[in-house]
């Protein structure tokens, strides 16, 4: 495995998803799960900010969290999906992260922070095993100071699924327009 970035420890997360989440719900910024009329905005933003492949469009199954300014305005988003299957420890979700973006006019300011700190809350009440997704290089450190393992692409690491454990690798990327 070769690793590019261990995560930072949950104490340092959670301050940085505090730091930033009570400013911004003072700035009029709401997050709230994405329901289906969102869906539209939702892909037009990820559409025009990162290259994904030809024809993509949201699955049915697709969720996420939306961030919108106080004017209703969409400013953010994470797009995921989970799956649940029967982990070691019994019951468990798979979270895959397919997208998460924040309009330029709003980055720096910890939109994407809280967005993603948010990811288990549209979920069932079982705090997932495992988020995997994959990111531009020049977005590692982020996602790194948000607690995630970064790896190179291409890298394969091992996932305990039921009785088994399978090695993943993801080859594409998302990368910025």
């Amino acid at each position: 495995m070769e690793l590019l970035a261990q995560g930072w420890g949950p104490e340092k997360v959670r301050e940085r998803f505090l730091g930033y989440a009570p400013k911004l719900v003072e700035a009029g910024v709401v997050f709230s799960a994405m329901q289906g009329s969102d869906k539209a905005q939702v892909w037009s933003l990820i559409d025009e900010h990162v290259t994904m492949p030809p024809g993509w469009k949201i699955a049915k199954e697709e969720g996420g969290i939306v961030a919108r300014d106080s004017y209703g305005t969409l400013i953010g988003t994470l797009l995921m999906n989970a799956v649940g299957f029967d982990g070691p420890q019994g019951p468990a979700t798979l979270v895959s992260i397919r997208s998460l973006v924040v309009d330029p006019a709003w980055r720096g300011r910890g939109v994407g922070v809280v967005t993603l700190g948010m990811a288990d809350r549209p979920l069932p009440s079982h705090v997932p095993a495992f988020y995997l997704g994959n990111c531009a290089e020049a977005d590692a450190r982020f996602y790194q100071r948000l607690g995630y393992t970064v790896l190179r692409p291409g890298s394969e690491f091992p996932l305990p699924l039921g009785t088994e454990m399978i090695k993943v690798a993801i080859k594409g990327r998302l990368v910025k327009k």
